[in-house]
């Protein structure tokens, strides 16, 4: 079991504060699954278009594996060789490209380990 972090939705709350004091649109998510989050950053880039910035933040569980950087969502799951309910820093770039907003601005606030599995 991930226990657990202590800070991570006051931490959230106070950069979408900042966020909104410089007059960007702010969707907060508390604890999204990984569907819920693709789903918002999907509508989110689209919503910005090609003109508007992008700011995306993240605050809670994260790691490296196999050279590939990710954050735990309220559905991770760990148990098995795999985990899954991660979502990785590539997806957030490949999507970004998708849309290519003006600007995009990606803040990782996260608790991070390398993790690798031993065969």
């Amino acid at each position: 079991m991930i226990r657990p972090l202590n800070f991570s939705k006051q931490d959230a709350d106070r950069t979408a504060d900042a966020l909104r004091q410089i007059g960007a649109t702010v969707t907060t998510l508390v604890d999204p699954t990984r569907p819920v989050l693709l789903a918002a950053i999907e509508q989110t880039l689209r919503s910005t278009g090609q003109s508007g910035n992008f700011y995306f933040y993240f605050a809670g569980h994260g790691w490296s594996m196999n050279g590939e950087n990710m954050v735990g969502l309220a559905d991770l799951d760990v148990s098995g060789n795999t985990p899954t309910g991660a979502f990785s820093v590539e997806e957030l770039k490949t999507s970004i490209r998708r849309f290519a907003p003006a600007a995009s601005f990606a803040f990782l606030d996260v608790c991070r380990n390398e993790v690798r599995r031993v065969r």
